[in-house]
């Protein structure tokens, strides 16, 4: 779904308020593009019949760490190297490093080499789709993942409420917060259900936060 507001950056989309002067929130998930291959990776190792211990591990720690949404935190927390992000101003820099692990052609680099000490069980098996495939094709089951998920709400959302999809968040109103993440929440526990059970709570997965800052409530424009 393609429209100007998803390519204009997010400084600029914090001075937009909705035609009735209302302001704008944002419903995303926590950490998504690692997140999302994290359920992938989860969901392929559930199809096996036998995990080796160490496998049963990671998997636990991953599906904890996303169901806090705190894989990013994590990450910064327990790495020699990552910890050099532990900064606000430089938490855009720790983004960039993961996700260049994730994506990227790099598999002997230091940002790959560490997450793999974190991750070993989880990394071979992106290591592995990137030399058995193409790098780009892990980016696209990330994608494309998020598309079933972000996309298919997006589509579920009644046509009178103000929103935007913007790849991994949805824009919409202070009013309608409560609506998006609930069909989020659905939607994640129809594709992933054999790893978030019924019971699980997902109310750390789906942030809501403001958007519109100050300056846009100040404006007379």
């Amino acid at each position: 779904i393609y429209h100007l507001a998803a390519s204009v950056p997010k400084h600029i989309r914090e001075c937009f308020k909705t035609k009735e002067n209302e302001e704008i929130y944002e419903v995303d998930m926590a950490s998504a593009q690692p997140s999302i291959l994290l359920l992938e990776w989860m969901r392929w190792l559930g199809k096996r019949k036998a995990l080796k211990q160490a496998e049963n591990a990671e998997y636990e720690l991953c599906r904890g760490l996303f169901l806090e949404g705190g894989i990013y935190a994590y990450i910064r927390d327990n790495s020699n190297y990552y910890s050099q992000f532990n900064t606000k101003e430089r938490y855009g820099e720790l983004k960039e490093e993961i996700l260049k692990s994730l994506n990227g052609k790099k598999d002997k680099a230091p940002f790959v080499l560490a997450l793999k000490k974190l991750f070993p069980h989880f990394m071979k098996w992106v290591i592995d789709i990137k030399e058995k495939e193409g790098h780009k094709r892990v980016s696209h089951i990330g994608q494309s993942a998020e598309a079933e998920i972000f996309v298919e709400v997006y589509k579920r959302l009644p046509e009178d409420i103000f929103s935007l999809i913007i790849h991994d968040c949805i824009l919409t109103t202070k009013e309608n917060t409560k609506l998006v993440r609930g069909l989020l929440v659905e939607r994640l526990r129809e594709l992933y259900g054999d790893i978030i059970p019924s019971g699980e709570s997902l109310e750390k997965v789906f942030k809501i936060e403001k958007v519109t800052n100050e300056f846009a409530n100040k404006s007379k424009i």
